[in-house]
């Protein structure tokens, strides 16, 4: 979708990110920077570390600021600062709060400042931003132009704990690119187990939010029931944790652990089912992309974004926190129902599209980014007025 360059002023964007690996905003950057319109706007990545896993075009410039630990946070806001006052962007956009914390910080030594500050929400601060975190936030985010969530709970939430934010938060769903889906699934670039027996897949960060030694208890249930295999892909700080567990449970040889991987829309087309136990989550991406595939979806009904992706018991199955029988029925159910698991399949097919297909959502970023004001943008038709009416 990158466009060939025009002659008139383009939009100087700079994208700020801690790498452009594994995680959920990582992945939107790089969504965004593979659809971004370059006759409109010329974007740069800014990095705390070189760690790029997610495709990136070529003709991107990247930025490292070698921000390795907390310790050289001073010296990264003022190699940041420095560069902002020399190429002087017009927007900053920092791709989860955390960078927008950090950027609050670089705007003490900089002095450019850019047209538009746009921060964008991934998760629930209700739920994540502890007395420090809510005190700093506070503080240095005052001044941010605008706020992006991925769903209405989520920028409900937001403001619910940030009020200050109230009429600067709007709402960009994360968006799926149909076309880089299909070149993905037709070329998987690694060996995978046997795919004779039905696939359960994880994808995502192995780390406590995503409740791992639920979804591997829930799989052992599964395994009393019928036949099954668990593919695990992703990585993280609870996987020798994990690994553990599994040894306990005697389940190692159904128990897969594929790393991280960039040709997992391969995977998800093999898979039966795709399981999700975190204790909260904001739009998450493997969910959008798995349900856009036509893959149903058995997630923790945790807050605050899976309930506005998966409809429950028409594209998916939505359970309580830590029911490890009830995701177990759920997996069941799709593995064994084939009927079933087709219709779930696609109406989760037919709906994603619906919500998240790449041209509508990257219409937004682009009248977003090449505004020179402040601009407001909605989530879907369904959900604008009730959105409004809460936020009134």
């Amino acid at each position: 979708m990158l466009k060939e360059p025009r002659t008139s002023r383009k939009t100087k964007v700079a994208i700020l990110s801690v790498t452009l690996a594994q995680g959920g905003a990582e992945r939107f950057a790089s969504t965004l920077l593979q659809n971004i319109d370059l006759s409109l706007i010329k974007p740069t990545l800014v990095l705390f570390r070189k760690i790029i896993d997610y495709p990136l075009p070529t003709d991107i410039p990247v930025i490292l600021l070698n921000k390795t630990n907390k310790w050289k946070t001073y010296s990264a806001a003022r190699r940041l600062a420095k560069w902002i006052d020399q190429e002087k962007p017009d927007i900053i956009l920092c791709n989860i709060v955390s960078t927008g914390l950090f950027m609050g910080i670089v705007r003490l030594f900089s002095n450019h400042q850019p047209n538009k500050w746009i921060v964008r929400v991934g998760s629930p601060p209700e739920y994540t931003d502890r007395f420090l975190i809510w005190i700093l936030h506070r503080l240095f985010l005052q001044k941010v132009d605008l706020f992006i969530a991925n769903s209405n709970a989520l920028a409900l939430n937001f403001i619910k704990i940030y009020p200050f934010a109230k009429g600067r938060v709007s709402v960009i769903e994360n968006a799926i690119c149909i076309e880089t889906q299909a070149s993905e699934t037709n070329a998987c670039n690694a060996q995978l187990p046997d795919q004779t027996i039905p696939v359960v897949l994880f994808v995502g960060r192995l780390n406590s939010v995503k409740c791992p030694d639920v979804f591997i208890a829930a799989f052992e249930i599964l395994l009393q029931q019928t036949d099954a295999q668990l593919w695990i892909c992703g990585a993280g700080p609870l996987r020798s944790k994990m690994e553990t567990q599994i040894r306990n449970l005697g389940i190692q040889n159904r128990v897969h652990f594929l790393g991280f991987r960039n040709d997992v829309h391969q995977i998800m087309k093999i898979a039966k089912a795709l399981v999700l136990t975190s204790k909260l989550e904001g739009a998450n991406n493997a969910i959008i992309e798995a349900q856009s595939l036509g893959l149903p979806v058995v997630s923790t009904n945790c807050p605050v974004g899976p309930a506005e992706i998966i409809d429950n018991e028409k594209s998916g199955f939505l359970v309580e926190i830590g029911a490890t029988r009830q995701i177990a029925e759920a997996l069941h159910i799709l593995i064994t129902d084939t009927s079933l698991r087709k219709k779930y399949s696609e109406y989760a097919l037919k709906n994603a599209h619906r919500k998240y297909s790449i041209t509508p959502i990257m219409a937004k970023w682009h009248s977003l980014l090449t505004s020179p004001q402040r601009t407001q943008v909605t989530g879907h038709p369904e959900t604008e007025n009730s959105f409004s009416k809460k936020l009134s």
